[in-house]
């Protein structure tokens, strides 16, 4: 019988950069998009930048503050935030200018913190069987114990990351680009080069899912590409620099700078547009959940319908950090405070909405990158121009 890798080699021969194939149908709603079971099989938690494997940025567990919430704790940071927070078991992992830092969720208070004089920007991590991965600036990847914050393996990149890093479903494998265009395989267990390989521009973005990894570009590409490095299986231009990806029951949503939010296909037309829309640039991250795709781009927050494209409602106005959801309740970061949305968007025509609103709390700053949504509480990083801050409010 042949190998898993032996079929993605084949299957692969079908495809190539520049013609859109067919993906295995062995990973096509082989790895069902239920959220709920997580990376460490938990409801509670938030262990990747972007909630799951698919960075979705949706939790189907209703985990987060429904109304009047107060803040559980704040404490300034020690340097900028340089991305997102995760949480598990416990602990906030947030990413700075020059540390990466684990804080107790329930008090804010110090755990320990890691990194080396060289990491000035650390990329958002992501945590998996009680392991912490993330990448700097510094041009290394490296993985440190959960509970203690020791050093478990460190690995080199030729240039500083450009991409928050990615592990495969069942990490085993761990991925990272850098500002050079070149893409790493790292062992997530010892931290040995697998493969590395070259695309065309600078890698902004990295989802593993499906047994594909999709990669988006500076450049305003998207590639599929076999997660074992030997073949890509297609290459999609789209316009502006890629800075949102997620992946949903094998199709790609992408948005980007200057570029508009695109559904890409999968199965016999892999890697072609379903559709386009020009609502949302989509800077950071997007929401996709239930039967609609969530974006932001300083001009408010906008609802897209997830089959045809169509807009549904956009609301407020200086939204840039990436939104998060769980349950019923999208929550996005401004200027100086979160607020929380009904996912239906209430009732009403466009941007007048009634009913959509649920709450909103006043933070001292911006909120930077995106949110995590876990343990009861929502979790954000802001900056002033003379200090920054981390929040749990429930």
């Amino acid at each position: 019988m042949p190998s898993r890798r032996q079929v993605l080699a084949a299957v692969g021969a079908a495809g190539s950069f520049g013609v859109a194939g067919c993906i295995a149908s062995e990973y096509r709603g082989s790895e069902p998009d239920t959220a709920a079971r997580g990376d460490e099989n938990t409801q509670a938690d938030w262990p990747r930048p972007a909630f799951d494997a698919g960075w979705t940025s949706y939790n189907p567990n209703p985990v987060g503050p429904h109304s009047n919430p107060t803040e559980r704790w704040s404490t300034e940071l020690p340097g900028l935030p340089t991305g997102r927070p995760v949480v598990a078991d416990g602990t906030v992992f947030v990413p700075c200018s020059g540390d990466l830092l684990a804080l107790d969720a329930e008090s804010g208070e110090e755990r320990w913190h890691a990194g080396d004089e060289d990491d000035h920007y650390l990329r958002s991590p992501l945590v998996h069987g009680g392991t912490v991965y993330t990448a700097s600036g510094g041009g290394r990847a490296f993985a440190v114990d959960a509970e203690t914050g020791e050093e478990l393996w460190t690995a080199e990149t030729d240039a500083s990351a450009a991409t928050v890093p990615t592990l495969d479903r069942h990490g085993e494998a761990f991925f990272v680009g850098d500002s050079d265009g070149t893409i790493y395989a790292f062992d997530a267990e010892s931290g040995d080069e697998q493969w590395r390989r070259n695309v065309f521009g600078v890698a902004t973005r990295l989802v593993a899912r499906h047994g594909v990894l999709t990669v988006g570009t500076e450049g305003g590409e998207v590639y599929a590409l076999d997660p074992y490095g030997e073949r890509g299986y297609w290459r999609t231009k789209l316009g502006g620099a890629v800075q949102a990806l997620a992946v949903k029951n094998s199709d790609v949503f992408a948005g980007g700078f200057g570029g508009p939010l695109a559904r890409l296909q999968s199965g016999a037309f892999a890697g072609t547009p379903r559709w386009e829309s020009d609502a949302v640039t989509a800077h950071r991250s997007l929401v996709v959940a239930n039967d609609a795709v969530f974006g932001t781009d300083g001009t408010g927050l906008t609802a897209v319908d997830a089959a045809s494209g169509e807009t549904r409602w956009t609301v407020g106005d200086d939204y840039f950090s990436g939104p998060a959801a769980a349950g019923e309740i999208l929550y996005v970061g401004g200027e100086s405070r979160v607020d929380a949305y009904a996912l239906d968007g209430g009732v009403g025509v466009d941007d007048v909405r009634f009913g959509a609103k649920r709450w909103s709390f006043d933070l001292e700053g911006g909120v930077q990158e995106g949110l995590a949504v876990a343990d009861g509480a929502v979790f954000a990083l802001t900056t002033t121009e003379d200090k920054s801050r981390a929040y749990a409010i429930e």
